[in-house]
């Protein structure tokens, strides 16, 4: 882990990190954690409640999990380009979000249904990169997290790839 100043967390080495004690819960000195090594598989990775928290960037995660960025209030930026799993209630609260692209995710909540993983996000504009499973997996509908997105945030655009 490089710590740069108080704001950025870099991990540069190793692999398989489980980050179950490496809880960023709550640190409103981050600002960044850019996983350039790609150490971060997914298994857990908690950094809910860090208001100043603007970009995650996960190359090799393959699961986001409950609840982690919940109240994340700065998030903008979420690039997690092999997720396939991302829990419920994950980004909760997240207002300030713009950008989130997951196109390997094809598990959003846990179920078709609103599993709240943007809720109390609303009137924002949010560029969304998702696979194409979830265009369609609720009976021919989009997943119920997309539909709750859409509508509080209408602006919003969906891209399915």
């Amino acid at each position: 882990v490089l710590i740069l100043g108080t704001q950025t967390i870099v991990l540069i080495g190793g692999s398989n990190i489980d980050p179950y004690n490496v809880n960023f819960s709550g640190d409103n000195h981050i600002i960044s954690i850019n996983d350039t090594a790609g150490c971060i598989t997914g298994t857990f990775i908690n950094c809910n409640n860090c208001s100043n928290l603007t970009t995650v960037i996960y190359p090799k995660a393959g699961i986001v999990p409950k609840a982690c960025h919940d109240g994340c209030i700065g998030l903008i930026t979420v690039n997690a380009p092999f997720v396939t799993v991302i829990g419920s209630d994950s980004f909760v609260g997240c207002v300030s979000l713009q950008t989130f692209n997951v196109p390997s995710c094809i598990d959003l909540g846990g179920s078709v249904l609103d599993d709240l993983v943007f809720f109390g996000i609303t009137g924002a504009s949010i560029t969304v990169t998702i696979n194409s499973v979830i265009a369609t997996c609720d009976s021919g509908g989009p997943d119920g997290d997309i539909v709750a997105l859409l509508t509080a945030n209408p602006s919003s655009t969906i891209i399915y790839v």
